[in-house]
């Protein structure tokens, strides 16, 4: 399902697809310039997949921090 996020897209739209992550798998950091936000999620196989946010907005997604999914979608 991660390959179905596209770069831009709200928490909103993410979570339509993804469901909301479970309470306790957010980490949200806030900057002087920006608010940076990771939900993660439990994969198949028990691999950990993780969708990062740049003030609420989608800016990548990985399934684990060793296995990149790639670019996301423009």
């Amino acid at each position: 399902k991660l390959l179905e996020l596209s770069k831009g897209m709200s928490k909103r739209e993410v979570a339509s697809i993804l469901g909301k992550p479970l309470p306790g798998w957010t980490k949200e950091t806030k900057r002087e310039s920006a608010r940076f936000e990771a939900w993660y999620y439990r994969a198949r196989g028990g691999s950990i997949a993780a969708v990062y946010f740049r003030n609420g907005k989608v800016i990548a997604a990985e399934e684990t921090s060793d296995a990149p999914l790639g670019r996301l979608g423009t």
